[in-house]
């Protein structure tokens, strides 16, 4: 569901705007209230939607990690 939503945001900002105005910022591995995003899951998502934006045609897409550490060690 969640990609699902971020792919309608992207989506309508791509509409409004025009795609070569359009960037995102993917940041795997962030605990939000406890909860951690296992590895599995993170490229299970990454997977889904690296070919959903490259459709897109972005200006930009950055996948990064908070202090370039592995999330996963």
């Amino acid at each position: 569901m969640k990609l699902y939503v971020g792919l309608q945001v992207v989506d309508a900002c791509v509409e409004a705007i025009g795609s070569k105005k359009v960037g995102i910022k993917l940041q795997q591995g962030v605990t939000f209230s406890g909860l951690l995003e296992t590895e599995e899951d993170s490229f299970l998502q990454l997977a889904y939607l690296g070919p959903e934006l490259e459709k897109r045609n972005l200006a930009y897409v950055d996948q990064s990690s908070l202090n370039r550490d592995p999330y996963y060690k």
